[in-house]
C-alpha cells in the first residue's frame, strides 16, 4: 500500500494541519501514487479535502475531535450533498486517475524501471512482461519535456489521446504543469474526461 497521509500525518508532511498547501500539491502525488508500483490507498475525506485548514490532531484540553482532521464527521455522503461532493476538483481528479489505471495493466503490476527525474518531474517506465507497457512523465509547478528510453512500437497518452510512434528507441512528448503523460503502448486511447490537474 502506498498513501501520503493517514489519521497521524497530514498531507504535505505537515504534522499540524490538514491541507494546509496549495490544492495541486495533493494532486501531483496522486498522481505519483497512481502510477508507481504499490496499490494506493486514500485516506477517507482525501478526496474533497475534508477539514482543511482544521489542526491534525487534538491540540490543547478543550478542542474536541470533531474539531479536528482526526475522525470523519459532516454530511458529505449524503444524498443532499453527494453532487457537491462529486463535483470537487480532487474528487474528479482520482477518478480519472482510478479509470486510467483499471485500463492500464502496467500501472496495476508492472515492473518499474528507468527512473529519472529531479526538481520538478520524474518519469518512468513499468512493463507487465511485455504484455502492457508504460512510459510515464509527472510534472509539478511547470510543464516539462520528456526522453524516454522504449520498445519501438505506438504510445497514446491515456491522459491527452495524443499518439506517437517510436522507431528509434526514444519515446519523446511534453506534459502541462502539474499534470502527468501516461503513454500506454497500443493503448486505448485517451481515458476520462480532462480536469484541472489531468489535460
Amino acid at each position: 500500500m502506498t498513501f501520503f497521509q493517514n489519521h497521524d500525518l497530514g498531507p504535505d508532511n505537515d504534522w499540524k494541519f490538514r491541507f494546509n498547501h496549495e490544492q495541486y500539491k495533493a494532486a501531483a502525488v496522486c498522481n505519483l501514487l497512481w502510477s508507481i508500483r504499490g496499490i494506493p490507498c486514500l485516506y477517507y475525506g482525501e478526496e474533497i479535502e475534508f477539514m482543511k485548514g482544521a489542526t491534525q490532531d487534538i491540540d490543547g484540553n478543550d478542542m474536541k475531535v470533531s474539531d479536528t482532521g482526526r475522525a470523519y464527521f459532516g454530511d458529505h455522503l449524503t444524498a443532499a450533498s453527494l453532487a457537491e461532493t462529486q463535483a470537487h476538483p480532487l474528487y474528479q481528479h482520482l477518478k480519472r486517475l482510478n479509470q486510467i489505471r483499471l485500463a492500464v495493466p502496467a500501472l496495476q503490476r508492472g515492473q518499474m524501471s528507468t527512473v529519472n527525474g529531479g526538481g520538478n518531474n520524474l518519469s518512468f517506465t513499468r512493463d507487465d512482461n511485455g504484455e502492457s507497457f508504460v512510459a510515464v512523465g509527472l510534472t509539478i509547478g511547470s510543464g516539462q519535456h520528456f526522453d524516454l528510453g522504449v520498445p519501438n512500437g505506438t504510445y497514446v497518452d491515456a491522459v491527452t489521446g495524443r499518439s506517437v510512434t517510436v522507431t528509434g528507441g526514444t519515446l519523446s512528448f511534453d506534459v502541462l504543469d502539474n499534470s502527468a503523460g501516461i503513454y500506454v503502448k497500443d493503448g486505448p486511447g485517451k481515458i476520462g474526461v480532462d480536469g484541472v490537474y489531468l489535460r
